[in-house]
């Protein structure tokens, strides 16, 4: 009989204790996990994780799929489109184009020269 009361004390303990850790670790995992992963963020470290959600939701999902070969503009105008230095030379323009919006431009000199 004494045997079994130690068996069963130590099986007690044992399941008590890991149910007692389960629970602990179930709710920091469930805390953690609501706050997807930003509850230890620091502020700015939060708007930096938005900021990369923001960024991946404003990408395409996909890329479009490529016309039939029967389509000869379609297809260059594709593979003109998805290449690479089209890309650079797309964003090159934008960066001209902001760097003429902040050369300053004067109406009454325009006027004076008239």
């Amino acid at each position: 009989m004494f045997q079994w009361a130690v068996l069963f004390i130590h099986i007690y303990v044992f399941i008590g204790c890991m149910i007692g850790l389960t629970l602990f670790v179930g709710v920091v995992v469930a805390n953690y996990t609501e706050n997807r992963g930003t509850a230890l963020l620091t502020v700015d470290q939060r708007r930096w994780h938005d900021l990369k959600a923001r960024l991946k939701m404003a990408q395409p999902l996909h890329v479009p799929p490529k016309p039939p070969e029967s389509a000869k503009l379609r297809c260059y105008l594709y593979d003109l489109t998805t290449s690479r230095w089209f890309k650079q030379l797309f964003a090159a323009l934008v960066v001209l184009n902001s760097f003429t919006l902040v050369i300053p431009w004067n109406v009454m000199e325009e006027q004076d020269r008239k």
